[in-house]
């Protein structure tokens, strides 16, 4: 049914006004219910680190794309790579780690 109808996920009945505040909070729902997270940017002070920072958290394997250390849309990212995350070098082994997290998670539903 979710297949054919969507679904809606949310911590706050129907017709809550939207807050700020919310967003960050969102994130955490993100990265719970992803296997891994692939960061492309990231500004060091954004939604996506705490995104990356909820992922990391649980124990989930994040990869950045490294940039250029000049652009502030890279420093969220490189500084990732630099505190343990997978840098993004090359979309094959991405594609076999994440093929991996996706068997482990089916095995456990099974």
């Amino acid at each position: 049914r979710i297949l054919s109808h969507g679904l809606l996920l949310s911590e706050y009945p129907p017709g809550t006004p939207i807050q700020k505040f919310q967003f960050l909070e969102r994130n955490r729902i993100i990265a719970g219910l992803s296997s891994s997270l692939i960061i492309v940017e990231a500004a060091k002070r954004s939604g996506t680190m705490n995104t990356a920072s909820h992922a990391l958290d649980q124990g989930k394997d994040v990869y950045c794309l490294p940039g250029c250390p000049t652009e502030s849309f890279f420093t969220g990212t490189n500084q990732l790579i630099a505190e343990g995350a997978i840098p993004l070098l090359d979309p094959e082994e991405v594609s076999k780690s994440i093929r991996l997290n996706v068997d482990k998670w089916e095995s456990r539903l099974l």
